[in-house]
Formats: C-alpha cells, structure tokens, sequence
C-alpha cells in the first residue's frame, strides 16, 4: 500500500507541475487551451474562414451554397454553466459518381494544417471527409447523395449567447435575386422566402449565398427536363429528377426539390 500511495503521489504532483506549465504557458502565449475557454463569437469566426476555404478549394467545377448557423443552447460547458452548440454547414454539388473525387480534392487544397484527410468508408457507408480547422473546430464532409456532399464546420459548445458583427448578412437584392427568378418560375414556386448568408474569406472577400426556398411549387416534370431551357444554355454540374446545379459566369446556382419543398440557392465565392 506504501507504494501505491507513493506512486500516486509522484503522479498527482506531474499533473500539478504540467498544469502550472500548460497555464503559464498559455498566459504567456494568449492561446486557449481547451474548447471551454473560446467565446461563440470566436468559434463563429473560425466556422466561417473554414467553409470559406471549404468553397474555395472545392473550385469551380462544383457547385457551393452555404446554410445558416445552428445554435443549440442549454449545452454544459461545466456542471455549472451553460453554453451554446454552434455548427455551420455547406452543401458541394459535382458530378453524380464524382463524390470521392471532390473529397480527394478538398483534402489536397486545404490548408496543411488542417491535417484534411479522406478516411477509408467502413462497409457500405459513403467516403467522407475529416479535418481539424483550428480553434477547436471540426470539419466532417459526408457524401449525403448522388453528386452531393455536406461539409459541416462543428465548433462544440461555447461560452456567451452573441455571435458577434457581422454574423446576419444583409438582405439580397434585386441584382442577386435575377439568377433565381427564372429557376423560380420555371417550377411554378410560388410565394418564395429570400435569405442570404454569408461568411469571410481567409484572404479578404465573401462567400455569399442568396436563397429562395418554396413550399408552394408544382414543377411541371423533373429538374433536368423542367430547367434546361432557363439556364442560358450552361451545362448543369449535377443533372438528377430532384438536384440540378450548374454554373453562370461567376454566380453558381444549385436547386433542391425534397417534401415538396424547393430551394433555390445562388453562390459566389472567395475571389
């Protein structure tokens, strides 16, 4: 028994010495140490740089469009406080059957850093992505359908409520709604809501997604057939009865039909 009192005395008084090194050090550097000790503000800053980065290497033979932020609040940080869960996702369109090229892709075009990496699928499960964007952020790209991949940037529970400036984008405009007007009339999509989205770029400039989404649609027959003639004559990136996506100049345009729900999004990226 002396010696096990021993031993766990010499091991509690390491972690008291690689404690007061961890905390010295971190004083000294300003760098966080673990997750609870990041703001949400912070957190959300790190979510945006990373799907902007995401955007850009997934380059110009996909399609983008970037999604809200969800927050999930009530999380526990400690036994006594309370946090809020941020997570933010961005949906890549290719080919149907180009899924693992794109992943490969992405791995190979983001930051070293990153550690990005396309991990071998278990059975039948899709290839997905992995990557650490820093700031305690993950970044886990699933294969969710045929031509169509969701990465998500999870930044885990943070302290505060308040996401800070600018987290809201502003409104879209009329110039921006022109690339989704036609799309929208052309499937009968009555009575749309407009939002927009936005994130900064690591290197200046934004990733901009305007989106118009109706439940009152009565598409006269699939995407393929129904969109064809509205896209100037562009050759759509993903052509299947409920995804289609291709690209106009700069402005990348993606559809999805789902419950009777159609979304229409409009995207430009990092320049």
């Amino acid at each position: 028994m002396a010696g096990v009192r021993r031993w766990l005395a010499i091991v509690a008084a390491v972690w008291a010495v690689t404690l007061g090194v961890t905390a010295y050090l971190n004083a000294r550097s300003g760098s966080p140490t673990a997750r609870e000790q990041t703001s949400l503000a912070q957190a959300r800053s790190t979510v945006d740089q990373a799907l902007a980065g995401v955007a850009a290497a997934a380059g110009p033979a996909a399609v983008a469009a970037l999604s809200a932020y969800h927050l999930d609040s009530g999380c526990r940080i400690t036994t006594a406080r309370e946090g809020t869960d941020l997570s933010r996702a961005i949906r890549l369109y290719t080919t149907a059957g180009g899924e693992r090229a794109l992943l490969d892709r992405l791995a190979a075009a983001l930051p070293a850093a990153f550690g990005a990496r396309v991990p071998r699928p278990i059975g039948s499960k899709a290839p997905g992505l992995r990557a650490d964007a820093g700031n305690f952020v993950a970044l886990r790209g699933e294969t969710t359908g045929p031509g169509e991949i969701r990465v998500a940037a999870e930044a885990g529970c943070r302290t505060g409520t308040d996401l800070g400036a600018p987290a809201l984008a502003p409104a879209p405009t009329a110039d921006e709604r022109v690339a989704i007007e036609p799309v929208l009339r052309a499937l009968h999509a009555a009575r749309p809501q407009w939002r927009a989205y936005q994130a900064a770029c690591p290197e200046g400039g934004m990733v901009r997604t305007v989106e118009a989404e109706s439940s009152a649609a009565t598409a006269p027959g699939p995407l393929p057939v129904v969109l064809g003639p509205v896209t100037g004559g562009a050759a759509p990136v993903l052509s299947q009865p409920q995804r289609y996506a291709y690209r106009v100049g700069a402005t990348a345009v993606a559809v999805r039909v789902q419950a009777g729900v159609v979304t229409v999004t409009a995207t430009t990226t990092c320049p």
